[in-house]
């Protein structure tokens, strides 16, 4: 299994998300020790000298101006723990419960919190033992940090009463939980003499010290564990967004030009240069999406006969997988070339004035057949999807930055031999960037939820039936699928409304401007969830599209769309499910099962290097 090592300074995302996901075990680095006793001597130092210092020798919040004696400075930290368990709601999911453990520990081991070193072995003890304490989602406001979410952990680690913990996939809590505590901390030679001659009835299992419940508690350890779950996941559906992207530029015989590497790279933002990138190696080989410089020459979607009064144009049926019908012809030739056209019928038009090898020649030579623009959806893809990404990278580097911070107060700094009251707590930043996460998301599924209107619209899907049905009117197609997708777009558009500007004072107004981080963060959460429906939606209507355009033939694909769309099929087959849907179906199991496969679909286009 993996190691990380941690020391306060060299935590990053990929290290939190290994073990999150329980792939690897935590160690603390060689130089923790000496960073983590010089800090802490100093508060023992103060409290010997009867010094005021907040949270340790005064109250809580508001309570602050209230000493307290030494002879109870101890107890007020066990006090914290409880009075602040007051999280109502679901648990947090394991993987996330799991990098609080993580990012707590790290900031401890920065060295400026003031605990002992043994409490943070505490806490990298129960993480390694894959003890996962039950911590109720709602609670924090982002102010002093994630005070319910974390005392309610911290409750765990100390083996408090009514504290409840998951192990070995069962629910643990009171004597239970102790016996599971000091077998874990027995087997630890730097912690051991902690619980030494305790007893599973001891409560709590272990004693906390001056400072030591006021550190564990106050900081964004909690916010920042759900961002780092949360961009995990994220950058998963920026891939599969691009994958759905690729489909439907194939299903609306797109032109790729917008994906063209140059033009992209000249305006220098990575993620819109690695969108191109990804979509232009998917659709390599394609007969669908092509460079605008291609056109089809017409005899190639029509037979041409001259008649005595005109030329006449029977469109093929092989038009259709090049978008091309007779409104099409109509208005190339009476728009572009001015030439007096008529219709015939759904599949014919009359062309007069001109002869059937003059016009042949004139249509190669005009390059006019295909189109000269797709919509904002497709053509600017690269700069909607390109900007969540940025969003992504940006996100990161915050979160990493926060994450090895002195995130405390107050905080404890030996360099200066002081003890300093602060707001290093505050969640403000986490709040605002879960913020620009959600809008950005709620971007990218814009363009995603108009790309599968165009393919449904007949009138804009270039040649497709309307709502791709068969035999529309007895049959209603995919209508339906666009609703939904339009009802969870409006969703999450709900949800991205700013989190951060809604403060709402606490602590008697000692509080007075709070963050929401916690709030702001755990609504990305069920945005992921929505977000990965409305791709899953366009994934099943472009492969509906292709398949009614080339009548089946995967091999008009590009060289990666072609394995994406044998992966989806493969799939809902397992199911029992058909494509393309001939007669109306109950989409819903075609959207769950893509839904559900999601992962599936995007490691098989991984393993492939497609995304």
């Amino acid at each position: 299994m993996n190691e990380v090592i941690i020391d306060g300074n060299s935590l990053t995302l990929d290290k939190i998300l290994l073990v999150a996901y329980g792939l690897a075990k935590v160690s603390l680095g060689k130089n923790v020790r000496k960073h983590v006793e010089k800090s802490r001597k100093l508060i023992e130092d103060a409290v010997r000298k009867n010094e005021i210092i907040y949270g340790v020798t005064t109250g809580f919040g508001k309570l602050a101006t209230l000493i307290v004696p030494r002879e109870v400075a101890e107890k007020i930290q066990i006090n914290i723990i409880r009075s602040h368990s007051a999280g109502v709601g679901e648990y947090l999911p394991k993987e996330i419960v799991r990098a609080m453990l993580l990012i707590r520990a790290n900031t401890l081991a920065k060295g400026y919190s003031g605990v002992r070193y043994e409490i943070i072995k505490m806490l990298l003890d129960v993480l390694n033992s894959d003890l996962i304490p039950l911590i109720p989602k709602f609670g924090s406001v982002g102010a002093s940090g994630d005070l319910a979410p974390l005392a309610h952990m911290v409750a765990v680690i100390i083996g408090d009463k009514d504290a409840k913990a998951i192990y070995k996939d069962e629910v643990i809590s009171d004597n239970e939980l102790r016996k599971v505590l000091l077998k874990i901390y027995s087997q630890d030679e730097e912690i051991r003499h902690l619980v030494e001659g305790k007893t599973e009835s001891t409560v709590p299992l272990v004693s906390l010290s001056f400072k030591e419940g006021l550190a564990l508690c106050n900081g964004t350890s909690a916010t920042a564990a759900v961002i780092a779950v949360a961009l995990d996941r994220m950058s998963k559906i920026a891939k599969v967004a691009d994958l759905a992207l690729a489909l439907s530029l194939e299903a609306i015989v797109g032109i790729t030009d917008a994906f063209n590497k140059k033009a992209n790279e000249l305006r220098a933002l990575n993620g819109q240069v690695v969108v191109a990138e990804n979509i232009l190696r998917l659709v390599n080989g394609s007969k669908l999406a092509t460079e605008s410089t291609y056109r089809i020459p017409l005899n190639e979607i029509c037979e041409i006969k001259e008649t005595k009064d005109g030329i006449l144009l029977k469109v093929k049926t092989t038009a259709n997988m090049y978008g091309i019908d007779v409104m099409k012809l109509v208005h190339v030739f009476s728009s572009i070339f001015k030439m007096k056209v008529s219709i015939v019928n759904e599949s014919e038009i009359a062309i007069y004035g001109v002869e059937a090898k003059k016009l042949q020649e004139l249509a190669i030579e005009k390059k006019h057949l295909g189109y000269v623009q797709d919509a904002y959806s497709f053509r600017c893809a690269p700069h909607i999807h390109g900007s969540f990404r940025e969003i992504l990278s940006f996100a990161t580097k915050i979160l990493e930055k926060e994450v090895n911070a002195a995130v405390d107060n107050p905080l404890v700094i030996p360099e200066e031999n002081k003890i300093i009251s602060c707001g290093n707590f505050h969640g403000q930043m986490l709040s605002i960037l879960s913020d620009m996460l959600s809008i950005s998301l709620v971007s990218l599924l814009n363009a995603s939820e108009r790309r599968i209107f165009q393919l449904l619209s007949p009138e804009l899907n270039r040649g497709l039936p309307a709502f791709l049905a068969f035999n529309p009117g007895e049959n209603s197609g995919l209508m339906l699928a666009q609703y939904t997708a339009a009802a969870l777009l409006a969703e999450c558009r709900s949800l991205s409304s700013p989190r951060s500007v809604h403060s709402i004072p606490t602590s008697a107004d000692q509080e007075d401007v709070v963050s929401m981080s916690m709030n702001a963060a755990l609504r990305l959460l069920d945005m992921i969830e929505l977000a990965k429906r409305i791709l899953s939606i366009e994934l099943l209507t472009a492969m509906q599209a292709i398949l009614i355009r080339t009548n089946g033939d995967l091999t008009m694909l590009g060289e990666g769309t072609r394995v994406l769309a044998r992966t989806i099929i493969d799939i809902l087959n397992f199911h029992g499910l058909k494509l393309p849907i001939v007669k109306d179906q109950n989409l819903n199991k075609y959207i769950e099962t893509i839904y559900n496969k999601l992962d599936i679909i995007l490691k098989k286009c991984e393993e492939v290097n497609l995304i």
